[in-house]
């Protein structure tokens, strides 16, 4: 409850470790986030960070992002558009119906790729560990690992891929849109996010 709702339609609820949302627009206006402000600089070395999260609803090309390291307010498109560094982690429908899972890292603006996994699934409950290791890479290394199970044991996938660049981040989003002027709603919970470093 010490994050701020950015919430102009009413369409999110938070409790003490969960926040509900229901028809969310993920690709346009209004903005909608759940964010707090851990103090400037606060990811500044290896972190190892878990969710839980489960999509009960998505139209295809929603882009619900479940989990952002950056270091300004706003909608992803936004923070891109203004030059800004993230690390991200969302839940997508593309054409054909694939549903995806998909980290990546972003860097004044410029997408720097990334990590997709094609075996999601709607209405499915995903237990999520992302964690960078510094130690790995010149610039360290972003992990998303997906399980099934809430003691994280039965590992269904790792993402994984090299930083380009050493950054330190201020602001955890447990909930982001992307926001391109489009209409693609979806409904879920995100809960049990968990900061360690």
């Amino acid at each position: 409850t010490t994050y701020t709702e950015v919430d102009p339609d009413n369409r999110v609820a938070i409790t003490s470790n969960q926040v509900n949302f229901s028809g969310v627009n993920f690709r346009g206006n209004p903005d909608t986030q759940v964010y707090k402000d851990m103090g400037v600089n606060h990811f500044d070395r290896d972190f190892e960070h878990t969710l839980t999260f489960n999509i009960s609803s998505l139209q295809t090309y929603a882009t619900v992002g479940v989990w952002m390291l950056a270091n300004t307010i706003g909608n992803y498109t936004a923070i891109s558009s203004g030059g800004g560094d993230s690390l991200d982690l969302e839940f997508y429908q593309g054409d054909g119906g694939i549903v995806q899972i998909h980290i990546r890292e972003t860097l004044k603006g410029i997408g720097m790729g990334g990590y997709v996994w094609t075996g999601a699934s709607i209405g499915t409950t995903y237990y999520i560990k992302v964690k960078r290791d510094e130690s790995v890479g010149n610039y360290g290394s972003l992990f998303g690992y997906i399980y099934s199970d809430e003691s994280r044991t039965n590992l269904l996938k790792t993402l994984q891929f090299d930083l380009h660049q050493k950054v330190d981040f201020r602001y955890n989003y447990a909930l982001n849109t992307l926001n391109t002027g489009e209409f693609y709603r979806a409904s879920g919970f995100v809960k049990d996010l968990s900061l360690h470093q």
